[in-house]
């Protein structure tokens, strides 16, 4: 089938085969919707295979179509949480006129995929994007949204701070609503306290009974 050049038959033969590698490889880019809606429906229900599928998918439309937008798409059919993040992250905030609605737009969308995709693994572009929004909404007094948005990070040192400042100004109702241990002291402590010694008391001179000079005095003179 595949020697007689023709997309259709190639096409149908790739999925006969359970080729479905080579079927993206040589793929015609500008119908890549039709690519990807193949790979959903044949190819095998291994999630692993379909999100590699994907992944090969979207690597092909950055790189050689430079179609970024459409490759963002696979991106997040592959799941690639950092990947998609990152583009959103270059390409959003840039687009946009005010940078807090920017940033407010990208925090959105970054914690609905992160809940889609079930990501739970440090990611420093997204801890940093939270933690600056959520810096924001604590500033303007939104300190429960501002640590709602912090309970979708792992615990790390770039919002330790903030978690510490913010649940300590209003420790009663965030112990309410956040229930569980406080956040750590972001903080080493060190004890400054000052030590008191007193000085040393000078030692005693002893005069036996002679003239000073030696421990019997000195030699009278004749």
């Amino acid at each position: 089938l595949r020697l007689q050049g023709d997309a259709f038959l190639t096409t149908v033969g790739s999925i006969m085969t359970d080729d479905f590698e080579q079927l993206v490889a040589s793929s015609n880019l500008s119908n890549w919707m039709e690519t990807l809606a193949i790979i959903a429906t044949y190819s095998p229900e291994s999630g692993d295979r379909y999100q590699a599928l994907c992944e090969q998918l979207a690597e092909r439309l950055e790189k050689e179509k430079f179609d970024i937008r459409s490759a963002v798409i696979c991106y997040i059919c592959a799941k690639n949480f950092p990947k998609t993040v990152s583009i959103w992250a270059n390409t959003v905030v840039a687009s946009q006129g005010s940078q807090k609605l920017a940033l407010q737009d990208l925090v959105e969308k970054m914690a609905v995929l992160q809940e889609a995709t079930q990501f739970n693994q440090a990611d420093t572009l997204f801890n940093a994007k939270l933690t600056q929004y959520a810096e924001i909404l604590a500033n303007s007094g939104r300190l429960t949204a501002a640590m709602r948005y912090l309970c979708l990070l792992r615990d790390d040192a770039s919002s330790s701070i903030l978690r510490d400042r913010i649940y300590n100004s209003a420790p009663q109702q965030m112990s309410q609503m956040f229930p569980g241990r406080p956040p750590a002291f972001p903080f080493e402590t060190t004890d400054i306290r000052i030590h008191y010694q007193p000085p040393a008391q000078p030692q005693p001179t002893h005069n036996y009974g002679g003239i000073p000079g030696g421990p019997c005095g000195a030699a009278p003179k004749v």
